[in-house]
């Protein structure tokens, strides 16, 4: 993670995504465990900053979406407890925590 809470699937859609680089994509999600929805400092996930890339990119995450299907419940459900506001950390262990503060 870099001082922004850009995480490697951040780096990598926001410099450029070849062919190469959506297999390192492919590997970090389906093997490394990396999170597609993993929030930076402004909240935004890897493929919610898409908007400001060249065409040529967005055509690129549109295939990223398809290939790596949808977003896991736990996900969802970690992204609903922290902008949702609620008082998740004294009712989870520290990894769910660290889980809910990474989306």
């Amino acid at each position: 993670m870099d001082s922004a809470r850009n995480a490697a699937l951040h780096i990598l859609v926001q410099n450029s995504l070849t062919d190469k680089s959506m297999a390192i994509i492919d590997f970090l999600c389906n093997n490394a465990g990396a999170h597609k929805d993993f929030a930076n400092n402004q909240g935004n996930s890897p493929i919610q900053d898409h908007d400001i890339m060249p065409h040529h990119n967005r055509v690129k995450i549109q295939q990223w979406r398809q290939k790596l299907g949808v977003t896991p419940l736990k996900c969802h459900c970690a992204r609903v407890a922290k902008y949702g506001r609620l008082p998740y950390q004294k009712y989870l262990s520290p990894s769910l925590v660290n889980f809910v503060y990474k989306h």
